[in-house]
């Protein structure tokens, strides 16, 4: 981790693989290849990234979420916007409770913007139950600016 942490992406993945190799079975697991597919996607790797996150969704556990935010961002880096805006969604639908919940509301109104899907994302960034308006509302200072104005198209 701290060569992932370090920006050191190769030597972060030849890691988090030689663990998961020599043990197959530790609780532990889910999180070394959440972190192999970060990797992957912070070296633009999108195909291994993409890989990584579906082939092992069935092993997230309870990083099921994250799994699933990750997969989401790294449509969205692929240009991928219409299964980036699918998946966003589904993270919100299936986990409306994920610390990823803002996040995966905001990305998920940028990939509809990719796409000018123009009501649908005044809808994600207006609608009163919505993630983001909840978290707009809820904090209408984030730091010195109001967070709508922090988190911009």
């Amino acid at each position: 981790m701290r060569a992932f942490d370090d920006n050191a992406l190769e030597l972060a993945d030849k890691s988090f693989r030689e663990f998961l190799q020599a043990h197959p079975n530790s609780p532990r697991v889910p999180q070394a290849i959440l972190y192999r597919a970060r990797a992957a996607l912070r070296q633009r790797d999108t195909k291994a990234a993409i890989n990584l996150l579906t082939t092992n969704a069935p092993r997230a556990g309870q990083l099921e979420d994250q799994y699933r935010y990750w997969l989401a961002e790294t449509h969205r880096e692929a240009t991928n916007y219409t299964a980036a805006a699918s998946t966003f969604a589904s993270l919100l639908r299936d986990f409306p409770n994920s610390s990823r919940a803002i996040e995966a509301s905001y990305g998920e109104a940028v990939a509809r913007f990719k796409l000018q899907d123009w009501p649908k994302v005044i809808e994600l960034l207006t609608a009163t139950n919505a993630p983001f308006a909840k978290e707009s509302q809820a904090r209408p200072s984030h730091g010195r600016r109001p967070l709508f104005t922090v988190c911009y198209l």
